[in-house]
């Protein structure tokens, strides 16, 4: 956004994106824990649960998010490139533990998306609470596919 400021000459100066959220992060990271602490309760696997949607965004986001991006976004990366090899770098991590399939593929739709809003409001908390919430989407989506009556 370009605006003027009073009493300066008549060149404009680039105001920075506003970095204001109106949503409190620490508010979603509640949330996504209590619900964690529900999808825990009533899952077969409460370790999995613990491991997938709480320890592993904080864990991820920490290394990818604050360490990679932050240091690409440092070292005079625009937020797209550093971005998109961010996700690639996601992706990859997940192949090498999971193995490369379908579902280690598709993290890279959140993985962008979770780059985009540290580009933009740059809060690990917020990317923390944000992929809490979709790992628990996630499993809990996967255990209720898994245990329907369709299901092989």
């Amino acid at each position: 956004m370009i605006v003027y400021r009073a009493g300066s000459s008549a060149l404009p100066a680039i105001d920075p994106p506003v970095r204001e959220l109106r949503v409190n992060a620490s508010a979603i990271a509640g949330v996504a824990t209590l619900a964690a602490t529900v999808a825990v309760a009533v899952s077969s696997d409460p370790w999995q649960m613990i491991v997938m949607v709480l320890i592993a965004p904080i864990v991820e986001e920490s290394a990818f998010r604050a360490g990679l991006q932050e240091w690409l976004l440092r070292h005079r990366f625009l937020q797209a490139p550093a971005n998109i090899v961010t996700a690639a770098a996601f992706v990859v991590g997940h192949c090498l533990l999971r193995g490369l399939s379908v579902t280690s593929l598709a993290v890279a739709g959140p993985a962008l998306l979770l780059g985009w809003v540290y580009g933009r409001y740059r809060s690990l908390r917020l990317c923390i609470a944000l992929h809490m919430l979709m790992n628990l989407i996630w499993t809990t989506t996967g255990q209720w596919l898994a245990s329907a009556p369709w299901a092989p």
